[in-house]
């Protein structure tokens, strides 16, 4: 019994563990995608400058 509660504990905090570097993953990678806009947002107003 204590085994089986044991192992239940352990794949909860293995699923845990990838599910939050799961969600950091998906945050860093629409950041990214943010910073991608935001530099190209940029560039198009040097060039209008000039």
């Amino acid at each position: 019994m204590l085994k089986k509660m044991f192992f239940l504990l352990f794949i909860v905090s293995v699923f845990k563990c990838q599910a939050s570097d799961f969600l950091i993953g998906v945050n860093s990678h629409l950041y990214q995608k943010k910073d991608e806009e935001i530099i190209s947002t940029i560039e198009k107003v040097k060039i209008s400058w000039y």
